[in-house]
């Protein structure tokens, strides 16, 4: 934490950031009919249920690609390479 910013924890930053953005807009989906009836203007309100949902799917494999792609080249331990499957 005290040190520079560096290549490695960059590309770990913005795989934690897909993740989230991803799960966020998945929350977004869920509360999709009481964002409506309360008037609140979100991503699936604006955009609509669908369009989110695959830019939801998409922010998600993008972060599940980025982080086979960090334990191929051994900046993540390899077995995580694994749970690319799981997706």
């Amino acid at each position: 934490m005290a040190g520079a910013i560096d290549r490695r924890g960059l590309v770990m930053a913005t795989f934690f950031g897909l993740t989230l953005a991803a799960g966020h807009l998945t929350q977004e989906i869920r509360d999709y009919h009481s964002d409506i009836r309360s008037t609140i203007r979100t991503n699936a309100v604006s955009f609509g249920q669908r369009a989110s949902f695959i830019a939801s799917l998409a922010l998600f494999a993008v972060a599940q690609l980025l982080l086979f792609v960090l334990a191929v080249q051994g900046t993540v331990p390899n077995a995580l390479a694994a749970l690319v499957l799981l997706y």
